[in-house]
């Protein structure tokens, strides 16, 4: 049975130790983390569909999406601030987990900066997001093409969202990591999130390179 947690804006120190572990395993060892969408991502993309919620896969599994080996695991999804998409949505995480929608609200959907997430048993999450640095979400939404995902109809943020997106949390990360208030774990967790970052632009700019893409 899923789990409902309700982030920060800010990036905790713990979720930075985390991501940390993580991409020690994905910039050094080149092994992709969580090679396929769990069952509740799946669930959750297909109710979308059925009910008519509005959203944008962002973050690693959109580069999947678009043929880049990503290693990644959570399924980063950007919701619309308006609230009737935030009434389907609720729609939908009813049909997750009855619990859910008694956890949260449309307010909470439409409010930005708040990172909502869901996990299954083994930890692996949804993480709905009201806000991106950089990005409109009707512009990404307008964007955004329909494409497969381990099989499933999703709706995937353009190769220029992307790099929009990964550029300002690249500028974040790296303006924390200078902060010397920080711990040296915290520090280093930032440094290791910049440089995941900056591996990501590079794949999306060669994409570019490559020509047009859907």
């Amino acid at each position: 049975m899923s789990a409902w947690r309700k982030d920060c804006p800010q990036v905790s120190e713990r979720r930075v130790h985390l991501e940390h572990q993580r991409m020690t395993r994905y910039v050094f060892s080149g092994s992709r983390i969580g090679p396929m969408l769990s069952t509740l991502q799946v669930r959750f993309l297909r109710l979308c569909a059925k009910d008519g919620a509005r959203y944008v896969v962002m973050g690693g599994q959109a580069m999947r999406a678009r043929g880049l080996d990503r290693a990644t695991s959570d399924l980063d999804v950007l919701t619309s601030p308006l609230v009737k998409d935030a009434e389907a949505l609720l729609k939908v995480l009813g049909g997750i987990d009855d619990r859910l929608p008694r956890s949260v609200s449309a307010r909470m959907l439409t409010t930005p900066l708040r990172r909502l997430r869901i996990p299954d048993a083994d930890g692996i999450a949804i993480d709905l997001l009201t806000s991106i640095d950089a990005i409109n979400f009707e512009q990404a939404y307008a964007r955004a093409s329909t494409l497969s995902l381990d099989g499933c109809p999703c709706t995937v943020a353009s190769v220029d969202e992307l790099l929009t997106a990964k550029r300002a949390s690249q500028a974040r990360c790296l303006a924390n990591a200078s902060d010397r208030g920080q711990s040296p774990e915290t520090l280093e967790g930032y440094a290791m999130l910049a440089e995941r970052d900056a591996l990501d632009i590079a794949m999306l700019e060669g994409l570019v390179l490559a020509g047009p893409t859907l």
